[in-house]
């Protein structure tokens, strides 16, 4: 439904599990015909307290202790899990009732958790879509993809950053607001950038230009669709995003790059280097050194140029 509409059919009873949409895009769902359906919704405000809620009161306390939130997230993202939702109003969570009508339209904004079922036989259709205001809300949800090593389902820095650069070639008025969404996520995203580079510096580490790879590169640990940037592990050419490089790069002043790899001799010991290698799910590799890691700059000579333009403009 992310690019092309779904055909659902119903029955009696038959239900949508409480969830959002993928990269907290909207959704417009049209009932074509049939019986009624019901519809719970909960406002993007207040996602937050229906994740908590959620983890506390119907996965469960110890859920909570080990493994927090992000984990409710990743279950609720397979779309199972139904709950009555008194639960949420019990304990503080705004939460709304609508009933769809055949030849009527129902409207999901980003991040708004929703569930529903069907009164009998009916058929429905459904498609994501975006609006100027949804590039700060895809930029959590690729950040919350890669804390959980979920694949994107679309390339985000790759959107936002042809977006800004549509942008930058049009001429608008200096009161236009329309655009600010995506604005304010672009800057935050180049401002990270500088930041990361700034730090592979610091730490003595090479970073250069390339052209020779392909316009998105998958990190090898989190999934994450890099464009702006990637780094490469020249021992095994394992790629690695940005987020997981500023990780390890932080802590290589303490020599624990090698987390990402296995030194001779560590056994399954609990050292910082091996409790890195779990929670990343890495697979032992051979050593390497900080000379190894290099950060490769993904955009085309232009883009710095387009870079210092735009944000002199929005600024």
């Amino acid at each position: 439904g992310v690019s092309d509409p779904m055909l659902y059919i119903g029955m009696l009873f038959s239900m949508f599990a409480w969830h959002v949409e993928d990269h907290y895009l909207y959704s417009i769902n049209y009932h074509h015909c049939g019986a009624s359906k019901t519809w719970y919704g909960v406002p993007g405000h207040a996602a937050s307290d229906f994740e908590n809620v959620v983890v506390e009161h119907v996965y469960g306390a110890e859920m909570a202790m080990r493994e927090g939130v992000d984990a409710a997230f990743s279950l609720l993202i397979g779309k199972t899990t139904m709950f009555p939702p008194k639960i949420l109003s019990d304990h503080g969570v705004p939460v709304y009732k609508a009933v769809q009508e055949p030849g009527e339209f129902v409207i999901t904004f980003p991040q708004a958790y929703h569930a529903g079922f069907s009164h009998g036989f009916n058929c429905g259709e459904a498609v994501n879509f975006a609006l100027v205001d949804w590039f700060t809300f895809g930029a959590a949800a690729c950040k919350r993809y890669e804390n959980l090593n979920r694949v994107q389902i679309l390339p985000h820095e790759q959107l936002l950053c042809k977006e800004a650069m549509l942008l930058a070639n049009r001429r608008l008025c200096s009161g236009d607001r329309s655009q600010h969404s995506m604005k304010t996520a672009f800057v935050r995203l180049i401002r990270l950038q500088h930041q990361f580079c700034w730090l592979l510096k610091k730490q003595e580490v090479h970073v250069f230009n390339s052209l020779g790879y392909d316009n998105n590169v998958l990190c090898s640990v989190c999934n994450h669709w890099c464009y702006v940037a990637f780094g490469i592990c020249q021992s095994n050419m394992h790629t690695f995003s940005r987020g997981f490089l500023t990780f390890l790069t932080i802590k290589m002043q303490q020599r624990y790059i090698v987390g990402i790899s296995r030194e001779k001799g560590d056994g399954d010991s609990d050292c910082a280097p091996s409790r890195v290698k779990r929670q990343c799910r890495v697979l032992p590799e051979n050593k390497i050194s900080d000379q190894t890691m290099y950060c490769t700059l993904g955009l085309l000579g232009y883009w710095w140029w387009l870079l210092g333009g735009y944000i002199a403009r929005i600024q």
